[in-house]
């Protein structure tokens, strides 16, 4: 089973919100899973994962930036694809 959610705010390294990290925690502690992926549609960042100390939860944060060319876009989906059905693949 995977878990993702979407944000439609811009977003850089510094700024990921604590009250977005909050929600994606609830909602994977509610499905009792250990990873959830939040993108971020505005703007650009490397991919940073949050490891929820005592929860064995993994929370991934990434963007996915909508100014970019088409073909540029479509390969950072792909990206994030690979990423979820890798997760989906291994979650238990």
């Amino acid at each position: 089973m995977f878990l993702g959610d979407a944000k439609y705010k811009h977003v850089d390294e510094e700024g990921v919100k604590n009250a977005d990290l909050y929600q994606l925690l609830a909602y994977a502690t509610a499905a009792n899973l250990d990873y959830g992926l939040l993108v971020y549609a505005k703007g650009g960042m490397t991919p940073i994962i949050h490891t929820v100390r005592n929860a064995g939860v993994e929370l991934e944060v990434t963007s996915l930036d909508l100014s970019k060319k088409p073909q540029e876009i479509l390969d950072d989906v792909g990206r994030i694809a690979n990423v979820i059905s890798g997760k989906a693949l291994v979650s238990t």
